[in-house]
């Protein structure tokens, strides 16, 4: 006979995460009315498609459920009022270019205001020294050599009261597209004196191929850590050379996509070979990774600023976010085209664009008191240098809200003075 469900209530969380077999999953859980379905989750948020997400669950929904009913909730418990307000400028200029109804906007509960910056930096390394001048200012450490002459006007004309000197290095985040922007940043906050965490070196199983080797390990002997994304591409390896440890699946997957003999040698693999070596092999290695105190792992985060990608900075909150390298090409980000340092005649698709916009949109809104966006004329970057204009999504944004400044590429003997902080 038919197959009836044995539950009469199905509840999920990150519906914008779903891929379309998840999806569907769901739907056949059900009735063919979907009575019993409660759902979770924020189209704006939908920023996972390169894993195979679906993009919009909530058509699938409505065409699976005519009678589906959405509850929208706009009250906005996190960020101030002018963070709220610029952040929801993205979603309704996607709407705008797909021809679709402008979304019902966000209503931020907290009115202070909130102190936004827009900086124009020559090159990357100018712009990370601004990213922290600002970052040290806000632990109160800050020489404030960096400032623009006009910038306490500007505050006050946008009604800002300049952060305060009480900042802990945790309630600051630096978000990046790419994991590959994050050193410059990294290295301009230790100059500094500033404590700063990179996931990646922190943690070694959070660095993406490692993560990888370690989901095929897991998936080999039927057990996988919790740590690891659900949807990690997993190499064709046999298990028998897996079974010879890290060191076994390196030399058998020396050179496939995604390793490299650069990964093979660097600080996060090593630790996976120390690990195994130290739990055993991979059921011990697994289930270490699984019996780490993760309060533990937020209390020492707490204690740096954190660089993070802003696929990693999804379902997290900070006092003041930092998004530099706003840059077409990097946001929205070329692709492969990227790494030969020749951007394609024309960017992504529509819908990887919209994830693109969105990204940004997830950027913005981690943010509860104050937000600085960045972007350079050059940086280099897989060994070259790049001149990219700033970020098409910047103008979406209502600019006026934002302090403005810039240091200028002709101004030479400032920007000398400038490397030498």
């Amino acid at each position: 006979g038919l197959f009836k469900s044995p539950w009469t209530h199905v509840l999920v969380d990150e519906i914008q995460d779903l891929s379309p077999l998840q999806l569907g999953l769901v739907r056949s859980l059900l009735s063919a009315s979907g009575d019993g379905f409660f759902g979770i989750g924020d189209p704006c948020q939908s920023i996972y498609g390169f894993r195979g997400a679906h993009g919009d669950c909530l058509d699938f929904f409505r065409q699976s459920w005519p009678n589906l009913d959405v509850i929208s909730l706009l009250a906005n418990y996190r960020s101030r009022k002018g963070i709220v307000d610029a952040s929801g400028a993205l979603p309704a200029a996607a709407a705008a270019e797909a021809g679709a109804p402008a979304p019902v906007s966000l209503q931020a509960l907290r009115r202070e205001p909130a102190l936004m910056s827009l900086f124009a930096a020559p090159s990357a390394d100018a712009e990370a020294i601004w990213v922290a001048e600002r970052a040290a200012r806000l632990r109160g450490t800050g020489s404030h050599s960096l400032d623009d002459a006009d910038s306490a006007s500007r505050n006050k004309k946008h009604g800002n009261d300049g952060p305060g000197a009480d900042h802990s290095p945790g309630d600051i985040a630096i978000l990046v597209r790419a994991h590959a922007l994050a050193s410059v940043y990294r290295k301009a906050l230790a100059r500094k004196g500033i404590p700063v965490s990179e996931p990646a070196a922190d943690v070694f199983w959070e660095d993406e191929r490692v993560d990888i080797i370690i989901r095929a390990a897991g998936r080999m002997l039927g057990i996988a850590p919790s740590e690891i994304p659900d949807e990690a591409v997993v190499p064709e390896c046999p298990d028998k050379i897996f079974a010879n440890g890290p060191l076994g699946v390196a030399a058998y997957l020396v050179s496939c996509p995604p390793f490299d003999e650069a990964f093979w040698a660097s600080a996060p693999f090593h630790s996976l070979v120390r690990a195994y070596d130290a739990n055993g092999g991979w059921a011990g290695l697994i289930t270490w990774i699984n019996l780490k105190n993760e309060l533990e792992r937020v209390r020492a985060k707490g204690e740096k600023v954190q660089v993070l990608s802003l696929h990693a900075a999804k379902g997290l909150e900070f006092r003041t976010v930092f998004l530099p390298a706003l840059e077409d090409g990097l946001l929205p980000f070329a692709g492969p085209e990227l790494l030969t340092g020749k951007l394609p005649e024309k960017q992504a698709g529509l819908n990887a664009l919209a994830e693109e916009r969105r990204l940004l949109y997830v950027g913005m809104t981690r943010a509860r008191d104050y937000l600085y966006l960045s972007h350079a004329e050059r940086r280099s970057l897989y060994g070259r240098e790049l001149r990219l204009r700033p970020s098409r999504f910047l103008e979406a944004l209502p600019l006026e809200l934002f302090t403005r400044s810039a240091l200028v590429a002709h101004t030479s003997r400032r920007e000398e003075r400038l490397s030498l902080l």
